[in-house]
């Protein structure tokens, strides 16, 4: 059996590599009939963004800084805008944190101990266009939920489920973007 020399499978695999990262890239364009697309699902109307503090009307006090950061950095990380400060911004992402609530998922049948909590973060947010003043996008008792196990053995802390349920909201704050912003 011939073996194939380096240079053509370092070739192939660079071309892969390419391939993959455009497929990536793509995404569903914006009007239904134009199919994929390689720009980008975002709206190139806004190029930066505010976000202030989210108002909370929970007793857990470092929950809407969890929360701001979050989208922050999920803002950073998805779309192409700059998140700025207000006087500079073309739109600001604000909100109010409205609850946080646990809610045993499943316990040990023999000792009646929690094995599994869910962690459900409940907000309203508004996306507003700092130039026209127009709401782009309403949300109202939009929810962030996600689990931890909080058992012996595994014992995790509440902040873990706090903090994954942060992070899960503020990924689906960013998607809510690409379906209706």
């Amino acid at each position: 059996e011939a073996r194939k020399p380096e240079g053509a499978r370092l070739m192939r695999g660079k071309a892969a590599l390419l391939l993959t990262a455009l497929l990536a890239a793509g995404g569903c364009a914006t009007d239904p009939k134009d199919g994929y697309s390689l720009q980008s699902t975002f709206g190139a109307d806004i190029k930066t963004v505010t976000v202030p503090i989210f108002d909370n009307y929970t007793y857990t006090p470092e929950l809407p800084v969890d929360i701001t950061e979050a989208v922050i950095k999920e803002l950073q990380r998805m779309t192409p805008w700059a998140v700025t400060d207000a006087e500079h911004a073309d739109a600001t992402l604000s909100g109010v944190v409205r609850s946080i609530e646990m809610k045993k998922l499943s316990a040990d049948p023999d000792s009646g101990l929690v094995q599994e909590m869910a962690v459900t973060v409940v907000i309203d947010f508004d996306l507003r266009d700092n130039r026209s003043g127009k709401v782009l996008v309403s949300r109202r008792r939009f929810a962030g939920v996600d689990t931890f196990v909080p058992t012996r053995g595994t014992g995790e802390r509440l902040e873990v489920g706090r903090r994954a349920a942060v992070g899960r909201m503020a990924r689906d704050i960013v998607g809510e973007r690409r379906a209706d912003w």
